[in-house]
């Protein structure tokens, strides 16, 4: 009996069913190089991502959708539990308006994560995702040497008109790269010297940024990312090692002998440990004790929150990811977003992604000491890369 062929059926059916799974790989990759525009503002205080989005998940169900299945791993039931408990803040949140946009910008990215991951994909397609993390790190550094500019107290900001990106959210967009520079650098050999330049580059020059916004905590994010890097990529044969090694000692020399004499006074007392401790983390530690009070003031809020962007008058920003989860959704909130972490871990580690593992660690030591929203798409997007089921074979 002859197929029945209509706008979701070819003759052959597997064929047209591969296409229209490259084409959700193909969303997700422009998903993540796009991402970058986020930090480049058009209207009603909305980014380019905001309507690129938009486009690219109307792509996803024109062309994308044929075949479509919906996976529901352990990381997404998770994730499903979280975001039903984000949701219901809203019945007990002294802050309405504020807190209905901070919820909806949590379930939007999350019927993002749902939807454009949710194939099985052969591990060879994981270079190609990860290509997409590099040209979305070259598009950042580009960014900021372009457009970036040195504000009152000699830090990078990209606060023109048209962008919207503060110091600490372009770091966030560098971890990925820098994690799979090192990744491929150590799998080279010495005939690949030009490609272990270029890739060298890239960290160099993310280092580079990073020193120039003046953010802490996005270089002691960056380091975080080239130590687990270097312990999990780097292979027991003495040509590798020496390679790693020679490859570590260019990069310590050149940012002592280069990057740090070209960096203003200012920026480099801002790093020092005394100067920390002065300003007590950019006064971090003020924030974190009245936070603290918002909950030890409240009993029933220690366990259920004030609401995600609940909290109204000073300092609303935890600027601590684990504070604001317990302020925002209380012990319940903070126990269900670690259990999404430990998920996507454990995920992750099942499926060989140790990429992932090292971004959503290297990510977690940026928020200790910023705050995670629904607007820092870097970061929700290192969450969606660890959700990918990987098969040895097509």
């Amino acid at each position: 009996m002859n197929k029945k062929i209509d706008i979701y059926t070819y003759k052959d059916e597997s064929t047209f069913k591969l296409l229209a799974k490259s084409i959700r790989i193909a969303c997700f990759w422009l998903y993540i190089v796009l991402s970058p525009l986020n930090i480049i503002s058009v209207s009603f205080g909305w980014s380019v991502m905001k309507y690129v989005s938009f486009i690219i998940l109307s792509i996803y169900l024109l062309f994308g959708i044929a075949d479509f299945k919906l996976v529901i791993s352990s990381p997404k039931k998770v994730w499903m539990l979280y975001l039903i408990y984000v949701c219901l803040t809203l019945l007990w949140s002294d802050n309405g308006n504020n807190s209905l946009t901070n919820v909806l910008g949590k379930v939007e990215t999350g019927c993002f994560a749902f939807l454009l991951i949710n194939d099985s994909i052969p591990k060879k397609t994981q270079k190609v995702i990860e290509n997409g993390f590099l040209i979305s790190g070259c598009i950042v550094i580009l960014f900021s040497l372009l457009f970036g500019s040195l504000d009152t107290t000699s830090r990078l900001v990209i606060n023109d008109k048209l962008f919207l990106a503060d110091g600490n959210e372009i770091n966030t967009y560098l971890i990925m790269p820098v994690i799979i520079c090192i990744k491929r650098s150590f799998n080279k050999g010495p005939k690949d010297l030009l490609v272990i330049l270029l890739h060298v580059s890239i960290i160099v020059l993310s280092l580079y940024v990073c020193l120039l916004t003046g953010s802490r905590s996005g270089l002691i994010s960056l380091l975080t990312a080239i130590v687990f890097s270097v312990f999990a990529f780097i292979k027991l044969k003495i040509k590798k090692v020496f390679l790693a090694l020679s490859i570590l000692a260019f990069l310590y020399l050149f940012i002592i002998n280069v990057v740090l004499p070209s960096l203003p006074q200012d920026m480099l007392q801002r790093y020092s440990f005394e100067n920390a401790v002065n300003d007590k983390g950019s006064e971090r530690l003020i924030i974190w004790e009245t936070q603290w009070h918002y909950l030890t003031d409240n009993p029933a809020r220690l366990f259920f929150g004030y609401g995600f962007g609940g909290i109204n008058g000073y300092q609303r920003a935890s600027h601590n990811v684990f504070l604001q989860e317990i302020v925002c959704g209380g012990f319940v909130g903070l126990s269900l977003f670690i259990l999404l972490l430990i998920s996507l871990i454990r995920y992750s580690y099942s499926q060989g992604n140790i990429s992932a593992i090292i971004g959503l660690l290297s990510s977690i030591s940026i928020y200790m000491f910023l705050s995670l929203n629904s607007s820092n798409k870097a970061t929700w997007i290192i969450f969606m890369f660890a959700l990918y089921q990987f098969r040895k074979e097509d």
